[in-house]
């Protein structure tokens, strides 16, 4: 743009040149302005000599620097399933009090000593069997029984550990499978007779919604009937209401 307009200008100097009866060479000042041009062009510009660009990449650095070995033992590392740290302390719980129990059951039935490697037996009838004892048999350490809730915590733990020790894991309450079906049995019964002393029995009910709050709730308009959000808490008022009835 810049040498288009200075040739245009140079144009116009030569016209007015001509119209006042001067002699001038338009073709020799159009040269010469193109040789002019190319010579600025060619000169290097004052802050600094010319970067060339270059389509050479460079050479890499060593795989030995550039990337990061892994051992087999970090690859084993990654590939293992993320646990939470609440979860794998209820797991070894579990685990720690199946192997307290078996140690004093050996220790007292040195006769009908259960496997220590019991929980990963492919035998799932022998499996079973001592799963039924264990539930049975074990108490806190001021001897009184578990509730439901810590039985079904203890379950839970031993079938994550039977999960991620065996390749083929097997399902310790999948009613399907009929080998299990005793301990099924056992574990219902069981969860009736504590509930019949009194234990893990009491319900904890919510507070009712007194009609003073209904209508502060209705006023404040978080409950009503013009959107599907105001519909909501009146929804689960009345399924609470309901269920309370019935």
């Amino acid at each position: 743009m810049t040498s288009t307009s200075q040739f245009g200008q140079l144009r116009h100097v030569c016209k007015c040149a001509v119209s006042f009866g001067g002699s001038f060479d338009l073709e020799m000042a159009e040269k010469r302005s193109y040789s002019e041009r190319c010579e600025e062009n060619s000169e290097p510009s004052h802050s600094g000599s010319k970067k060339q660009l270059s389509l050479k990449r460079k050479d890499p650095k060593p795989s030995c620097e550039r990337f990061a070995l892994v051992s087999q033992q970090d690859v084993d590392a990654a590939q293992k399933p993320i646990i939470p740290q609440n979860t794998q302390k209820s797991t070894d719980w579990s685990v720690c009090l199946f192997t307290s129990w078996l140690s004093q059951r050996n220790q007292c039935c040195p006769d009908d000593k259960c496997p220590e490697d019991i929980l990963l037996a492919d035998d799932h009838e022998s499996l079973c069997k001592w799963l039924y004892l264990f539930a049975s048999e074990i108490r806190k350490v001021d001897g009184t029984p578990y509730t439901p809730r810590s039985i079904t915590q203890t379950f839970a733990g031993l079938q994550r550990h039977i999960s991620e020790t065996k390749s083929a894991a097997i399902r310790l309450v999948d009613p399907r499978n009929p080998v299990f079906k005793p301990l099924h049995k056992l574990l219902d019964r069981l969860y009736h007779d504590l509930h019949a002393q009194g234990i893990e029995a009491t319900r904890r009910q919510s507070a009712i919604i007194s009609r003073c709050d209904e209508d502060k709730l209705w006023e404040t308009r978080v409950m009503g009937t013009d959107s599907p959000q105001a519909l909501l808490p009146q929804l689960g008022t009345f399924s609470f209401v309901l269920k309370a009835l019935l």
